[in-house]
């Protein structure tokens, strides 16, 4: 796959995270963001600060690791980016199919559990706009960037750790699916 594809490909993926936060989750009272649609189910509120610990962990770790590469994996013309081998399956693993089901359910690891979600309240949603307007600020960077360079650890340690263009697909994917269980939730309000 191309790498300026792929970073086209984010981009246009995390605009359609940041616009439906806007016209969707940000005008929702507090109470709405809070409300649970079943005792076992997630409130709007818990999948954003859920995402913000998941999908934070690798951008704060891609943040630290970009101004390295600007330096030392720059490119002035597009490279063909190969994800890795777990990368990849992790990176597609995630996303919704096209009819919006899953191909997979994951059991959430106990501390991404979004247990301050109900104390943090709407700070939990603007660290979440910060955390997208960080990753589309990235993106642009990445542009001059080889994104097969690079390694970020994943949340599951040290063992798995993705090329930067399979964190950054990994991240944006997670946010995805998230977002369509947002979506759910909305619904039922």
């Amino acid at each position: 796959m191309s790498g300026q594809q792929l970073v086209e490909d984010l981009i246009v993926e995390i605009k359609k995270i940041q616009a439906y936060t806007q016209s969707t989750i940000e005008p929702l009272s507090i109470e709405q963001l809070m409300q649970r649609p079943d005792p076992k189910r997630w409130s709007v509120l818990e999948c954003v600060e859920h995402m913000n610990l998941s999908s934070g962990h690798y951008i704060s770790r891609l943040e630290k690791l970009f101004p390295q590469l600007e330096i030392n994996a720059k490119v002035t013309a597009d490279y063909s980016f190969k994800p890795g081998f777990l990368g990849e399956k992790f990176s597609v693993g995630i996303l919704p199919k096209e009819d919006g089901t899953l191909s997979s359910t994951m059991k959430t690891f106990f501390f991404f559990e979004p247990k301050k979600a109900t104390i943090k309240k709407n700070k939990s949603l603007e660290e979440f706009i910060q955390m997208n307007q960080i990753t589309i600020e990235m993106l642009e960077k990445a542009r001059t960037i080889n994104l097969n360079k690079g390694r970020i650890t994943s949340t599951l340690g040290p063992w798995l750790r993705f090329k930067t263009g399979d964190a950054l697909r990994f991240s944006i994917g997670h946010n995805t699916r998230h977002l369509m269980q947002i979506e759910r939730v909305v619904n039922e309000l």
